[in-house]
């Protein structure tokens, strides 16, 4: 009796530990959005080559990131885009998550 409550309660169990897995890794990878937004946009208003605010992005940020820039009357607003895909066993149905971070920092005078 005891197998066949077993047999059926642990791929359900197996499922919400992939689930879970996948909603944790999301969110290490939204941190890591942030972090590199924080730092594109520190860097940029700073004055710092384009080339070492890319660098820090893609130290920071989840392969394949891509960020943007813009100063805005004085603020420079950055923004980190990724599309974070499951790499867990089991989890390959699972869809890929589009992630955004965005942060400002103020243009520091030259």
């Amino acid at each position: 009796m005891v197998t066949a409550e077993a047999a059926v309660v642990l791929p359900v169990l197996v499922c919400v530990s992939v689930g879970l897995a996948w909603l944790v890794l999301i969110a290490v990878a939204q941190m890591q959005c942030v972090d590199a937004a924080r730092e594109a946009a520190r860097l940029y208003a700073r004055g710092d080559d384009t080339a070492v605010v890319s660098d820090a992005v893609r130290r920071l940020a989840p392969t394949g990131a891509q960020w943007t820039a813009v100063d805005r009357a004085g603020l420079v607003v950055a923004s980190v885009t990724a599309e974070v895909r499951p790499s867990l066993p089991l989890a390959g149905q699972m869809p890929a998550v589009a992630l955004t971070a965005d942060a400002a920092a103020a243009v520091e005078p030259q």
